[in-house]
């Protein structure tokens, strides 16, 4: 590529002949710029260079981000090889993990904000000629695509893998289910003990179909990193070959020219919701492809994405919405061989990072990675490729198990992932209170009915930073008693390891005075999937038609008086202030 003067050699293509370097443009207007990279053991030749900087979340914060620094490093001397000079940029990320069920999950969403930020002003004050990203979870993934399009530079994205499973397929989730156990005196000390070990037994992200398996999945499936980059395990020498195989594809990006908004267009968009829907992946993935259109500048509808989940079917059989751990989904294949099985539905004529489209990308790498060698690992549990992810003519469901609900509680919209409930129309009876803690409260205490809807408000973008309603979720989802007869409704969000009945993202949200606010306990809510349906439908004096209901919302509203609001500081002030609406992803945006 270049030869350390400067000069081009071994030009892959004419596309970037001529083209001048924006690290060069810096080293033309900053009389100081070669002395300070010199400072940083840079050699004169180094100077001349293109300059790809790496941006990387490693750090100390959990499983997903403790090994990236061997990564960054492998995807540091990919770029060396062809010719590029790298630069190493870190930022770290948070775990929701770590962060649930405290007043640090309201941080969540907003960290995704602040790893854009970083990633943005790391990009532009470098004077990168292309960027190299190195995350694997929640929010580090989606904040370096949002990134990634306001920098619109030559952009490879090499992902951190996934931790592999523990003993009888165990994953993260067990370690709720044992802490209960405990409780109730059902197992010792020292078996809970042992599931806590086995919870987590590698680096990775966590081995279920959680937000960051579902973020670095659709990370490929936008065209962005190598085939067969999602998943793969974290601790194998194939990870790394990957992310040395990354920083030689950013080299070639850079030398044609190729950026971002060359990859990632509308059809790559709706191809990342057509395969968040085959997996039965995190609805949060949904708000991250909100908050990336947004940032792009493209229209998004979640009309139209209810739209692809209604023709899109489930053809992966990975917790929670189905059997296995998730890091048997690269061994069955991964992305290739499920854009493989979506053929009908999917558009593989989408551009990716390797120069070819997602289908032929798709095809080539499952010529060169045989099924044998799935068949062989999966073999040993007595499973094969098609038990992991299934072909179209036999998916895990005709339909996907996410949706858009709207009507007279969500004009704006919600969204719906159910994984035990079929999708019947069902009516329920109002819990409603104002934030996670009293909900809690009342779970714990055993206190929640069968048929109850428990309503957790003010905990959307503006009110708290939009955090998770795992812990509630999952407290009912362990009592069998009431686990398929009770559902959660919030303007906050779930966990990618939700299960259940439940309704998020509820738009407007209650510090919006959206119709979640006028909401009263005894209230008869109707949750009616099949017909994408939220709405009141009576109250404690019992059902009532559409025109009542709507009147009775009215009345409501002209005698509503808003709860004091919360008041925070720092980082979280900032967000609530200047977060957008969920169709924008929540995206922090500028007042208008």
């Amino acid at each position: 590529m270049w030869d350390g003067t400067g000069k081009r050699c071994c030009l892959l293509s004419d596309r970037g002949a001529g083209r001048e370097l924006t690290s060069q443009k810096a080293r033309a207007k900053g009389y100081e710029v070669d002395a300070l990279r010199l400072g940083c053991g840079w050699s004169r030749g180094d100077l001349s260079r293109p300059l790809a900087v790496i941006e990387s979340c490693f750090g100390h914060s959990h499983p997903g981000s403790i090994h990236l620094d061997s990564v960054a490093q492998k995807a540091y001397e990919g770029l060396l090889q062809v010719g590029a000079r790298p630069a190493k940029y870190f930022c770290s990320d948070v775990c929701d993990g770590i962060t649930q069920g405290t007043e640090a999950m309201s941080l969540s969403l907003a960290s995704r904000e602040v790893i854009a930020l970083a990633a943005e002003l790391h990009g532009k004050s470098a004077h990168a000629d292309g960027v190299l990203f190195v995350s694997s979870c929640d929010k580090a993934i989606p904040g370096h695509l949002i990134a990634a399009s306001r920098l619109n530079l030559p952009t490879v994205f090499a992902l951190g893998g996934v931790m592999s499973h523990g003993a009888s397929f165990r994953t993260l989730e067990s370690v709720i289910d044992a802490r209960r156990q405990l409780e109730r005196g059902e197992i010792g000390q020292a078996t809970c003990d042992a599931i806590y070990d086995d919870g987590c037994p590698t680096p990775g992200a966590c081995a279920f179909m959680g937000t960051a398996c579902t973020m670095q999945i659709l990370a490929e499936a936008l065209g962005l990193a190598l085939p067969g980059s999602a998943l793969c395990p974290a601790r194998s020498f194939e990870l790394l070959r990957l992310a040395q195989s990354s920083g030689e594809a950013l080299g070639r990006l850079i030398d044609e020219g190729a950026r971002f908004s060359d990859i990632v267009t509308e059809t790559s968009i709706e191809n990342a919701l057509t395969v968040l829907a085959a997996i039965g992946g995190s609805t949060n993935g949904l708000l991250h492809l909100a908050a990336l259109a947004t940032s792009m500048g493209t229209q998004f509808s979640l009309r139209h994405a209810d739209e692809v989940f209604a023709k899109t079917p489930l053809l992966c059989d990975i917790r929670p919405s189905g059997q296995y751990p998730s890091d048997l989904f690269w061994q069955a294949g991964g992305l290739p061989r499920l854009v493989d099985s979506l053929a009908d539905v999917i558009d593989g004529s989408a551009m990716t990072i390797t120069g070819k489209t997602l289908g032929q990308s798709a095809h080539d790498y499952l010529k060169v990675r045989p099924t044998t060698i799935a068949e062989g690992y999966l073999g040993r549990f007595g499973l094969s490729p098609e038990s992991i992810i299934r072909p179209a003519d036999d998916p895990v469901r005709r339909a996907a198990p996410i949706g858009i609900l709207f009507g007279n509680l969500a004009p704006g919209g919600a969204v719906v992932k159910w994984t035990g409930a079929d999708d019947r129309a069902r009516f329920f009876r109002a819990r409603v209170f104002n934030g996670q803690e009293s909900a809690l409260r009342e779970i714990v205490s055993k206190r929640i009915e069968p048929g109850d809807a428990i309503v957790i408000r003010y905990e959307g973008p503006k009110a708290t930073g939009m955090p998770e309603q795992f812990y509630a979720t999952e407290l009912l989802a362990i009592d069998e008693s009431i686990a398929e007869e009770v559902a959660v409704l919030t303007d906050g969000r779930f966990s990618g390891a939700t299960r259940g009945v439940c309704v998020g993202h509820i738009s407007p949200e209650a510090a919006a005075e959206g119709p979640i606010a006028l909401l009263e306990d005894g209230d008869i809510i109707l949750i009616d999937v099949g017909r994408r349906r939220l709405e009141l439908v009576g109250d404690s004096g019992g059902k009532m038609s559409e025109r009542e209901a709507l009147s009775l919302l009215e009345r409501r509203r002209a005698s509503f008086t808003r709860p004091a609001a919360k008041r925070h500081t720092g980082l979280l002030a900032i967000y609530t202030s200047l977060a957008s609406s969920v169709e924008q992803g929540c995206l922090m945006m500028p007042p208008e």
